[in-house]
């Protein structure tokens, strides 16, 4: 958590196809006041990463930061969860 900002940043994994096989990973912000979701994105994966979850995210407030086993990391907006920028 970010009390400075307060948020509450984590990743999570999503199954789905017929045999749950296939996972989709991605980032989520609640408040951390009232566990109310600010926003969540899926992850764009590849296939080296399509059955691993995604990195524990980091946030210092202003960006939230999450990486794939692939070694790709994305830094989202605290505030409005859009994509800011990609490496790797």
């Amino acid at each position: 958590p970010d009390l400075r900002s307060g948020i509450v940043a984590y990743s999570y994994v999503w199954f789905r196809g017929e045999n749950l096989s296939v996972r989709k990973g991605g980032v989520a912000v609640v408040d951390a006041a009232t566990g109310s979701l600010r926003w969540s994105a899926l992850l764009p994966q590849s296939p080296a990463d399509s059955n691993t979850p995604p990195s524990d995210p980091a946030t210092d407030g202003v960006g939230v930061y999450v990486s794939v086993r692939d070694g790709r990391v994305f830094g989202y907006s605290a505030a409005t969860g859009a994509l800011q920028w990609t490496a790797g």
